[in-house]
């Protein structure tokens, strides 16, 4: 029993030595859940080793009370075989004896053979030195220091294996924590990627809103510069239209202006000579010349006015041709008979050409009329000499007239 107590003292000791060993290694081990899982996990294990102590123990504790009666009786037959006197008596009390530590050493050995009980077996050494058996007191007492020793290592091998589990949930909990620990990194460096995503794609889109904004203003200033730029041609075609229109009223003033002296002329010669022929104070030879002026200027006011009528049909567009075959030679020929009355006295109307006939594509009327503008300049500044009208023909350029 003393030796029961004395291991169990130790174990206490080195559980404590242990644990305060240990005290500032596992210092947060184990944690709540590792506790309740154990408890949970061995609870129907201890109950089932608690029952199996509880038996053992009555068990012991009727060996023991067994054990007790037995040395008590074991007593009083010493004490009775002291107090015999006949061998007879000795021999039957030594019998006694040897049956009742038969029946002990019988009942420990029962109970060793469930569990190898330190107190049981002090009582057998006891029981064996009391009965004289000396060597197998020695074997029981090796025997009890070998199962001490292993109840030793049993012990350490528990407390080293609980270390080992302290250790291990201490490496469990140390890798839950790293895990935590990473998967903290893990989800800051997302965040922080989610962040930078979202920044790069908010400066995209403000890069992109920019760019809009820039083909945008800059396309604005393209069609500014397109508007300037044709406002200014506009400007330049107004101030060319502008000039040319004072230029076509400066010249619509001076064009009236001449056209208004050209008629006047005619007109003050018609309204002239017109007073003068019904004056009949005048012979009848200048009667005669006097119609002849107002013929001509008559003639001079038509072709005046068709003028100005061609002229407005040019700028209108409405200016037309009439196209057809004529005879060159004999437009020409007309044209001098019509202004022999009309030339001064001295000068000559000839028409110098080699050919009696050549048929031209024209309008005869506008033949007639170009010629007859010609030959009337001429005529006209022509004080003395000779007006000749000739014409000839060229492979490349077809009819000459030459005046």
């Amino acid at each position: 029993m003393g030796i029961k107590i004395e291991i169990q003292k130790n174990l206490q000791k080195n559980i404590f030595d242990y644990s305060v060993r240990y005290k500032y290694l596992f210092v947060s081990l184990p944690i709540a859940v590792s506790k309740i899982y154990m408890k949970t996990k061995s609870l129907f294990k201890r109950g089932i080793k608690f029952a199996c102590v509880v038996v053992l123990l009555l068990y012991a504790a009727s060996a023991f009370s067994q054990n007790e009666r037995g040395r008590v009786r074991t007593d009083s037959l010493r004490n009775v075989l002291q107090e015999a006197k006949t061998p007879e008596e000795k021999l039957a009390v030594l019998k006694e004896l040897v049956t009742i530590n038969r029946q002990a050493l019988s009942a420990i050995d029962k109970a060793l053979e469930l569990e190898d009980d330190l107190d049981m077996m002090l009582q057998k050494i006891q029981v064996l030195r009391n009965s004289g058996q000396l060597q197998e007191a020695i074997l029981v007492y090796k025997k009890l220091l070998a199962l001490n020793a292993a109840i030793n290592n049993k012990a350490f091998n528990c407390q080293m294996a609980q270390l080992r589990l302290l250790n291990d949930l201490n490496d469990s909990e140390n890798q839950e924590r790293e895990l935590e620990y990473q998967n903290a990194q893990i989800a800051s460096k997302q965040r922080q990627l989610y962040h930078v995503l979202v920044t790069v794609g908010i400066l995209l889109i403000l890069v992109f809103l920019l760019y809009r904004l820039y083909r945008r203003t800059r396309r604005l200033k393209n069609e500014l510069l397109c508007e300037k730029d044709s406002l200014v041609e506009s400007e330049k075609q107004l101030r060319a239209v502008k000039e040319e229109a004072v230029e076509a009223n400066r010249l619509k003033t001076v064009f009236i202006s001449n056209i208004s002296h050209e008629v006047r002329t005619p007109l003050n010669a018609i309204v002239g000579f017109s007073e003068l022929l019904v004056d009949d104070s005048f012979p009848e030879d200048e009667k005669i010349a006097f119609a002849s002026t107002i013929n001509h200027s008559s003639e001079l006011l038509m072709n005046l006015i068709n003028d100005v009528l061609d002229l407005s049909r040019l700028e209108s567009g409405n200016f037309s041709f009439t196209i057809r075959e004529w005879d060159a030679v004999q437009i020409c020929h007309e044209i001098l008979d019509s202004f022999e009355e009309k030339v001064l006295p001295g000068v000559k109307l000839t028409c110098s050409s080699s050919l009696e006939s050549y048929l031209l594509n024209t309008d005869r009327f506008r033949m007639h009329q170009l010629l007859g503008h010609l030959l009337s300049n001429a005529v006209k500044f022509t004080r003395e000499g000779e007006v000749d009208l000739s014409f000839e023909t060229d492979p490349e350029t077809g009819l000459s007239v030459l005046l």
